[in-house]
């Protein structure tokens, strides 16, 4: 059994079956999904580790362009999960953002709620509220009167939006929902 695999001129160490099990368990990404984007990393990474230069490179290049609005949202990611804060990623630090990203999930809009939530006390008010509309790049919600409708519902909420208050809003934003005056079912 190899250990090793080439990717260009780079000689990669193969990630243990133990490490897999690991990482598919604690970030919910595939087996076969793990093993790509280790290998993308590794092929991207010096001695292990990634600049945010690089992963901005990659993660934006899923997009046409990014814009300066993006490449600022993605930095803030990478500061807020590069734990020791040396502006490197270790390959863990890599799932956990490439994790936010998972589309079958909620990961990428509790991460925005936990983000925002500066105070920790499991509720957004409403400055954490304007701070997601602002950091977060127009096109994820792809809705003009988000901040609007958001700041409505957070008044209908006595000032405080908790978690699935949060995630039932997201929702219905991203349905355009917002746009409807009625707000009949939200009573």
């Amino acid at each position: 059994m190899t250990l090793f695999f080439h990717i260009g001129t780079k000689l990669i160490r193969k990630i243990p079956k133990e490490e897999i099990k690991f990482f598919e368990k604690q970030y919910q990404i595939k087996a076969s999904n793990l093993t790509n984007l280790y290998h993308i990393f590794q092929s991207i990474a010096v001695n292990g580790l990634m600049k945010i230069d690089k992963y901005i490179q990659f993660v934006s290049s899923f997009g046409e362009n990014a814009q300066t609005e993006d490449i600022n949202f993605l930095k803030k990611i990478f500061f807020y999960f590069d734990e020791d804060k040396t502006g490197l990623f270790k390959f863990g630090d890599f799932l956990k953002c490439m994790s936010l990203f998972n589309e079958e999930k909620d990961s990428f809009f509790k991460f925005l709620f936990d983000f925002a939530d500066k105070d920790k006390n499991n509720t957004l008010d409403e400055d954490e509220i304007r701070e997601i509309f602002v950091v977060m790049p127009v096109d994820i919600l792809n809705n003009q009167n988000a901040l609007e409708y958001a700041l409505k519902k957070l008044k209908k909420s006595n000032g405080f939006l908790n978690r699935d208050q949060f995630l039932e809003l997201i929702y219905k934003i991203k349905e355009n929902r917002s746009d409807d005056e009625s707000d009949e079912d939200d009573d």
